[in-house]
């Protein structure tokens, strides 16, 4: 099943050494349903950069997946590392995702996902984020 859908991301950023950055975003989104999986898809601009993502959720497991002017392959499971990737021309970057947190409630009404988890490059952490996404169905 195919509807509209208001996201509205959380995300604080704690990068080594900074102090810790929040941002908060509320969009239009596209939410399709497959069996017990949602993809939430949308676009952004950033710094006149346009992003498209998806987002796909299931119940124990979640995969960003971004293309356009930045790239970006990141799984979140649980207690789990696993390999991501970032481009944003003309850097590669290849990362290490260590998720030390994912929680998924799903219902007909309301679902929200967070995760906390740890980038690395190479030996380097790159920085600590909690990312929580809620989504509805509607329109702003």
């Amino acid at each position: 099943m195919k509807r509209q859908a208001i996201l509205r991301i959380h995300s604080l950023i704690q990068h080594p050494g900074d102090k810790p950055m929040i941002d908060q975003q509320q969009l239009n989104a596209t939410w399709i349903q497959k069996g017990t999986t949602d993809y939430i898809q949308y676009k952004e601009t950033r710094e006149g950069q346009e992003v498209r993502t998806t987002v796909k959720v299931t119940d124990e497991e979640v995969l960003i997946l971004r293309g356009g002017d930045i790239d970006m392959r990141l799984p979140l499971k649980a207690h789990t590392t696993q390999r991501g990737t970032y481009r944003n021309e003309p850097l590669v970057w290849a990362m290490m995702v260590e998720a030390e947190d994912v929680t998924i409630e799903r219902s007909e009404e309301k679902n929200k996902w967070r995760a906390t988890y740890r980038l690395h490059i190479g030996e380097e952490e790159i920085g600590k984020y909690t990312l929580t996404m809620t989504y509805t169905e509607g329109t702003l």
